[in-house]
């Protein structure tokens, strides 16, 4: 079963607040349920405002069914998909095994997945070059801190094209101002 759409601000606020104090696989956890919930949000509001049988079938979506309703119906394009796909695989294996880390999922070549998503985006203003990306990928399977900080960027890409893509759906409801984190 999906998330409650109204969860997003606490698990918002953990992934903010305490990544550093976050276990790898708490991480993974945090930003893959961020990630999840802020899609259901702006899916709500995107198809009707997110009232009634709307809103129950989308908290009840996969993540993976959230991911491919939004990309059917604009919400999100293929490049964004790339990146929430590769978030999601890297959650996946965190959350369904026993004894995996960080480590072992950047030799799976999950994480270089993530960059090259970050990189086909031309993310953080355009600061994930070729040059970059080949540092990451270098690093990635020997630097925990490095697969952190790759799905940290990846977060904190995503967070920005929602709350775009949430302000935009206000704005058509007639409700400016409002951030998809509660702020104003």
């Amino acid at each position: 079963m999906g998330n409650k759409l109204e969860d997003f601000d606490r698990i918002k606020g953990v992934v903010d607040r305490d990544h550093e104090k976050l276990t790898d696989r708490e991480l993974v956890l945090v930003i893959g349920a961020a990630i999840e919930t802020a899609l259901g949000e702006i899916l709500c509001r995107r198809l009707h405002g997110g009232r009634g049988e709307i809103q129950d079938f989308i908290e009840n979506s996969s993540f993976a069914n959230r991911i491919k309703l939004a990309l059917f119906t604009g919400v999100i394009n293929k490049r964004e998909a790339a990146l929430i796909y590769a978030v999601k695989a890297v959650r996946n294996d965190m959350a369904h095994m026993v004894e995996v880390d960080l480590l072992a999922v950047a030799k799976t070549k999950k994480l270089v997945a993530i960059c090259e998503a970050l990189r086909a985006m031309n993310a953080v203003s355009g600061q994930f070059t070729d040059a970059r990306l080949a540092g990451f990928k270098a690093r990635l399977e020997h630097e925990r801190k490095v697969c952190r900080l790759a799905l940290r960027i990846a977060q904190m890409e995503l967070d920005g094209i929602f709350e775009r893509r949430m302000s935009a759906c206000m704005q058509i409801d007639g409700i400016d101002g409002v951030s998809l984190s509660g702020g104003r």
